[in-house]
């Protein structure tokens, strides 16, 4: 009885010290089972191994890399230009005043578009809104801009403020922020995020518990797409 006690111990101690180890070194670990991990441990992931997102995360803000693809449900896509943002180059030219600087979040894509098809096609326009961003980091954006653009100013900036979600991530900036976590591969999108599990200095079985949600979710949807093709 008591070496099965202690074997459990073993087991169990060992347990938390894998789990851990995945918690901080995410980085060692595949691609595909980095994404079965606890966004704090995919966080880390990408701070330490940048080829495994489509974004440069710096404090405050994030942006995408330059030429990125990024593909939507119908299959039609947007790429970001040399700098980041979703716009069109052909609209900036590094040094020169920009007439129209938008400033938002994904809305601003649709929105840049129709500008596009009203306005005269002298009048540049240039979009740094990023999805998943809100009030908080518009300043940070828009420093950058500043700084990309030799500190020249645009004659006008338009803020596109979507009431739905914008002062939401703006509090889970900082929630983040104040808890010293200020680079923004830390900062959630998901509104429903655990916050608390957040808190934890280190993993109890957290990212166990994770790879296990994900794979049982992962396998319950294949058996159902199976099961409801042989059903049809």
């Amino acid at each position: 009885m008591k070496k099965f006690s202690i074997l459990i111990f073993v087991s169990i101690f060992s347990l938390f010290l894998v789990d851990n180890f995945i918690h901080f070194y995410p980085q060692h670990l595949p691609k595909k089972f980095i994404n079965f991990l606890t966004h704090k441990a995919q966080s880390r992931a990408k701070l330490n191994n940048p080829e495994l997102s489509k974004y440069i995360y710096e404090d405050f803000i994030f942006y995408a890399k330059p030429n990125t693809k990024f593909y939507r449900e119908d299959g039609t896509h947007f790429q970001s230009d040399e700098n980041g943002y979703i716009s069109n180059n052909n609209d900036f030219n590094k040094g020169e005043e920009v007439d129209i600087l938008v400033i938002g979040d994904s809305f601003t894509y649709e929105l840049v578009k129709n500008l596009r098809t009203k306005l005269s096609n002298q009048i540049s326009i240039y979009n740094i809104g990023f999805a998943g961003q809100g009030i908080y980091h518009w300043k940070y954006q828009y420093k950058r801009f500043l700084k990309i653009n030799n500190l020249k100013k645009p004659e006008l900036v338009l803020i596109n403020y979507y009431e739905g979600n914008d002062l939401l991530e703006t509090e889970r900036a900082l929630i983040f922020n104040n808890m010293g976590y200020k680079n923004s591969a830390f900062y959630p999108t998901n509104q429903y995020f655990n916050l608390n599990k957040f808190k934890r200095k280190i993993s109890y079985f957290n990212e166990i518990k994770s790879i296990a949600g994900n794979l049982l979710f992962l396998t319950s949807s294949k058996f159902k797409k199976k099961k409801d093709f042989n059903c049809k």
